[in-house]
């Protein structure tokens, strides 16, 4: 509850590309020292994420489908509709019903999405992707619980405010009859031979990465066995680019790493598909990682070359 509170308290409120801030969009860091007092650096608070206002929503729904707060909910009902307003005037930049990213501030982030290493985004060929770039996991990740907030809001919370027309929206596109769901679908699976990653409006790559599992598609026991090939599956967990790849490169941030925030997303993909003896393959290795760190528990990432290789399960 209080991360929900915090989170909407600096929420964007203005255009200011010095910081990547817009109406209703959700901090992606924010710092308190001396450069950032001195607004030296852009990060008291820094925007220039497209995940964050997504998760604040997915977020907000989780906790209200846990707790049954109507209270948390009536408050941040504001906070709510000015995050569902910026994906639609703000982040899908072409109306295409993809939400894209491109850097406006000097010196900002260039990748906006989870992956935000300056070199995470890239064609088969190595060279990198120029934004605006389109990836799949936000919106993918968000369009059925913000229709399922959607309804409880309707039920409880805004039926008299009428709001509920602007959030039912987020599903789909004002340029397309298609559903949204049939198109992130199809983007999803584009060459699904090597696992299509970033769709964009005038770009698409095809690259082999972990990023199409934030949405398995119609295609996922396709898209899962791909994912579960030694390129891509170390034994302890699945890279996010694969091994195959030019610019793979196993201590990479975001080419070639394992990380378990990605991987606990793909495991959860897989139990809500069924496809548990895959889940269970994912788990065990990373399991494994935390048995052999000091602590016990799991690092941000690790780094796995092919020496490292061990068949799936």
């Amino acid at each position: 509850m209080n991360v929900l509170r915090l989170l909407a308290r600096y929420q964007g409120a203005t255009v200011d590309d010095w910081k990547d801030e817009q109406p209703g969009k959700i901090l992606h860091e924010l710092r308190r020292g001396e450069l950032a007092q001195a607004k030296a650096i852009r990060f008291n608070p820094y925007y220039g994420t497209v995940d964050a206002t997504m998760l604040f929503v997915i977020l907000l729904h989780r906790y209200y489908e846990v707790t049954g707060d109507l209270t948390l909910l009536r408050d941040l009902a504001d906070p709510l509709e000015r995050a569902l307003e910026w994906m639609e005037k703000y982040g899908d930049l072409d109306g295409d019903g993809f939400v894209e990213y491109e850097r406006r501030s000097p010196g900002g982030l260039e990748n906006q999405g989870w992956k935000d290493s300056w070199d995470a985004i890239m064609h088969a060929d190595g060279s990198l992707v120029e934004p605006p770039v389109a990836v799949v996991e936000p919106r993918g990740t968000l369009t059925p619980r913000a229709r399922r907030l959607q309804r409880s809001f309707s039920r409880s919370v805004i039926r008299s405010r009428r709001r509920s027309t602007r959030t039912r929206r987020t599903g789909s596109a004002t340029t397309s009859t298609r559903p949204f769901g049939w198109r992130i679908n199809r983007a999803t699976a584009w060459h699904l031979t090597n696992t299509s990653v970033q769709p964009a409006s005038s770009v698409r790559t095809r690259g082999k990465s972990s990023g199409p599992t934030s949405r398995l598609p119609d295609h996922a026991r396709k898209v899962a066995q791909r994912l579960m090939r030694p390129d891509m599956f170390s034994g302890w967990g699945i890279r996010t680019l694969s091994a195959d790849e030019i610019r793979y490169n196993p201590m990479g941030y975001h080419t070639g790493g394992v990380w378990p925030h990605d991987n606990s997303l793909i495991a959860l993909g897989f139990k809500r598909y069924g496809l548990e003896d895959k889940m269970l393959a994912v788990l065990s290795g990373l399991y494994d990682v935390a048995q052999r760190m000091p602590d016990g528990q799991l690092p941000e990432l690790t780094a796995l070359g092919r020496a490292a290789l061990r068949p799936a399960s």
